[in-house]
């Protein structure tokens, strides 16, 4: 009898345990299962954001390219061409138009532009765009429907035409925003629903699905909520365009999960928007979740009848497992980035498969890559700090955070290209980051194309030296290198040989002048043209009185031999005003009003070439003319 209670009790403890171990391991399933989706969900998220960002950069680029394009014509007709006819621009612009296909340019007098709007009975805001045309400003128009063209969304980048001192017509030039979006490539694993271009207060102003019915209304905020979404996802997408941010988020709507991503454009407070559905491969990560549980609990009712519990938990992590590899070989699909994996306990960092296409790597798995002693030569030495506080799970927020950095890697060309670098650190219990998850994607062309048009925008387009953006470079120089010579120069007579021989003159001159001072400048030495015709040179190192008249006497013999036969012009004649660092000053501005002072001085001393200089004086020393 005893017995038979003994083993009555023993059954029943073990059913209890079976039940209780049943209930703890379904718990951490299912808190596993959490945190696994919403790490997928970010990665979804963090993808479409580069997507819609990669968007905006190719649309801001080719209204960049677009106003550059019309600025050098505008600036031609200004400043170079001496008999200026309608007939001949437009002949010139038809002969353009036949070689760039990208966006064809036209012109309008100010009349006809005047004309049209008042046909088309425009808006206030056209009117307002007109009135910045006539007073000499490049504008971008809002977005509208060409009906010539399909009613396609198009909008317009004007720039005026100055003649003589007045504006006398317009280039412009048609850009559809959506055909430039859709040369994005897009991810494989995205089902795209919904471009949008809108503006900050909701209304639509161009949707490649307008056809669709998937935005039944012009505004994208009652759109949404004649779908059926909740008001606080309306009020989360209201609060997106209150900044010039970028960011996605995901929401529930007709039955499916939707991700919603916006980045501000910087143009008339528009804003690109995408709209996305669940990707493939998120519906199939929910179908192999729920057979794991179904496998799962199948699993912990055996244990309940087989006393297997060991082998149970052992298979349940092995599938656990199984559908980690799936989702990470899943996200490793993308062919444009490379996934990696760095451990923090064992010093290894591993890449995906796909990593070979973009990376030069022998293995996939690198070890001790945090040691002195590493010989990989993966990365460039120099960004070795950046990969260092990258892996260590370094932070300048949250650490639920996805971190940003940029760095150089070997890439498969075996040259070092500059790659973008999305990653998140994942810590233990204790808070220690044990290890750090992420993807690479190769920005060097991104770079290129950025640092070409800084570059544009930072050159005077008669001279090709620096325009006033050179002011903060002699800043930056001056204060970096502590001493140097710094000359102001002005054209002796510019203003009557502009009223005498034309513009055209004037310009040959002040290119002519650009031309003599790049050629006696080190590779160092910063040259800009500030104004009309004045110029500014800074020459970094050390100089005194002597050297320095030295050099501007050799600056001036070079403007004397100056021929430009064409305009029957002999020789160049310009004051020079000279200022040293650090006895004048430690800044721009100290040294510009020193050199400035000294330039006048020359000017005066000019008037009467009778008169000989004075040796003893400190500005007078500063002065060759």
């Amino acid at each position: 009898m005893k017995r038979k209670l003994i083993g009555k009790w023993h059954a029943a403890a073990f059913l209890v345990f079976c039940f209780v171990f049943a209930l703890t391991a379904s718990g951490v399933f299912y808190n596993q299962r959490g945190k696994l989706a919403g790490e997928y969900g970010n990665m979804v998220a963090s993808n479409l954001t580069s997507y819609t960002q990669a968007q905006k950069r190719y649309l801001n680029s080719s209204i960049t390219d677009a106003w550059n394009t019309l600025k050098g014509i505008s600036g031609l007709v200004e400043q170079i061409v001496p008999e200026y006819t309608q007939d001949s621009l437009n002949g010139y612009l038809d002969q353009l138009n036949l070689q760039n296909r990208d966006y064809m340019i036209e012109y309008v007098t100010l009349q006809e532009l005047e004309r049209r709007l008042r046909v088309q009975q425009a808006s206030e805001r056209d009117w307002s765009l007109f009135g910045e045309l006539e007073q000499g400003t490049g504008v971008v128009s809002d977005i509208w429907d060409w009906k010539k063209a399909g009613n396609k969304s198009v909008f317009t980048v004007a720039e005026p035409v100055w003649k003589n001192g007045n504006v006398i017509g317009v280039l412009q030039t048609r850009l559809e925003p959506l055909a430039i979006t859709e040369q994005v490539p897009e991810a494989s694993a995205f089902t795209r629903s919904s471009t949008l271009i809108v503006r900050r207060d909701g209304t639509i102003l161009a949707s490649e699905n307008h056809n669709r019915g998937d935005i039944s209304t012009g505004n994208l905020f009652d759109s949404v909520k004649v779908a059926g979404i909740t008001d606080e996802v309306v009020e989360q997408m209201e609060e997106c365009f209150y900044g010039d941010d970028s960011d996605s988020f995901m929401f529930e709507g007709k039955g499916d999960s939707y991700y919603f991503s916006w980045d501000y454009l910087g143009y008339n407070e528009w804003y690109i928007v995408n709209f996305v559905r669940s990707p493939d491969v998120a519906i199939h990560y929910d179908n192999i979740l729920k057979e794991l549980i179904y496998a799962g609990l199948f699993l912990i009712s055996l244990t309940a009848v087989l006393g297997c519990a060991i082998v149970v938990l052992f298979l349940h992590y092995r599938r656990s497992l199984d559908f980690e590899i799936k989702k990470y070989g899943l996200l490793a699909e993308f062919s444009d980035t490379a996934l990696f994996e760095y451990d923090r306990r064992k010093d290894v960092l591993e890449f995906t498969n796909n990593a070979r296409r973009i990376l030069m790597l022998d293995e996939l798995k690198i070890s001790h890559i945090m040691g002195k002693k590493t010989r990989t030569d993966l990365f460039v030495q120099e960004d070795r700090k950046v990969m260092e506080d990258m892996l260590r799970g370094r932070t300048g927020s949250g650490e639920d955070k996805i971190q940003y950095a940029e760095l150089r890697l070997k890439s498969i060309s075996g040259e070092y290209h500059w790659f973008g670098c999305h990653y998140k650190a994942i810590a233990s219990d204790g808070g220690t980051v044990v290890k750090v998850v992420g993807k690479l994607a190769d920005i060097s062309r991104q770079r290129s194309r950025e640092q070409e048009l800084r570059e544009q925008a930072m050159r005077d387009v008669l001279t090709g030296i620096y325009n006033k953006a050179g002011e903060k470079l002699i800043d930056g120089m001056v204060k970096e290198k502590g001493q140097g010579l710094f000359l102001m120069l002005d054209l002796n007579d510019f203003k009557s040989i502009n009223d005498t021989m034309g513009h055209a003159a004037g310009d040959a001159i002040l290119t002519e002048m650009g031309r003599v001072l790049k050629g006696t400048c080190r590779e160092n030495d910063i040259v800009a043209r500030i104004g009309g015709d004045e110029f500014v040179m800074f020459l970094p190192g050390a100089f005194d009185w002597q050297t320095g008249k030295r050099k501007i006497g050799e600056i001036q013999e070079s403007l004397r031999t100056v021929m430009i036969s064409a305009w029957g012009i002999r020789g160049i004649r310009a004051s020079i005003g000279a200022a040293l660092c650090p006895e004048d000053g430690l800044d721009y501005e100290t040294l510009f009003k020193a050199a400035d002072e000294a330039m006048y001085l020359d000017k005066e001393q000019s008037k009467n070439r009778n008169e000989s200089r004075e040796a003893g004086e400190e500005k007078q020393d500063r002065t060759i003319s």
